[in-house]
């Protein structure tokens, strides 16, 4: 989403280390540029709660986009037990699991598109 690739910039601008080659032979072209009023919705490092949740939810998405298969019932006899993994778990990310349940993120600059 086009919030994701502004988070992986701001990522980039401040530590080109802290990001994939991938973004970060794309950023160096030098095409890319943050979405008009970006930096003011969406904070990095630090700043307001709502980016603070913003960045950790997005964290917790890129975590399930990653590993999330490895999560998935395929053992229906239970013939190996897969124990927890800590990066799936909302509470790694700072989410209390019962309070934060069912509070809508904003996880992204259009108003119509929460979570």
């Amino acid at each position: 989403s086009a919030v994701y690739a502004d988070v992986m910039f701001e990522r980039w601008r401040e530590n080109p280390g802290s990001v994939h080659a991938s973004w970060d032979a794309y950023f160096s072209t030098g095409t890319f540029q943050l979405a008009p009023g970006a930096g003011e919705s969406l904070v990095i490092g630090g700043g307001s709660a709502a980016g603070a949740d913003t960045m950790r939810a997005l964290h917790l998405i890129a975590a399930y986009q990653k590993r999330g298969h490895e999560r998935a019932d395929l053992d229906p006899l239970k013939l190996v037990d897969k124990g927890p993994l800590a990066d799936l778990d909302p509470r790694t990310y700072g989410f209390d699991t019962v309070a934060d349940a069912d509070r809508p993120l904003q996880l992204s600059h259009d108003t119509g598109s929460a979570v």
